[in-house]
């Protein structure tokens, strides 16, 4: 297992989402509405940990970086009705 040493690596850059929503009430009972998450599709890395590269060398695999990162959601958009009797 490769020693990896506490703090010595870089912290994960600092990051920003731009998430918008907007309705607009066309009568009593109808209402359309729209979400859009992440509008600038930015891609960003949320969480990173460690792992032991020689468990995945038994596997086959090859690994020499032992960072993993978790990467945040890509642009969503959504639009619909709502509909109230």
């Amino acid at each position: 297992m490769s020693e990896i040493m506490p703090n010595q690596n870089s912290k994960l850059p600092g990051y920003w989402f731009a998430n918008l929503h907007a309705s607009y009430q066309l009568t009593k009972e109808l209402q359309i509405f729209g979400l859009i998450n992440n509008a600038f599709n930015q891609r960003v890395a949320l969480f990173g940990t460690f792992f032991d590269t020689s468990d995945v060398a038994k596997a086959g695999l090859t690994f020499t970086d032992p960072r993993t990162e978790v990467l945040g959601p890509p642009l969503t958009v959504y639009a619909g009705i709502r509909v109230t009797f």
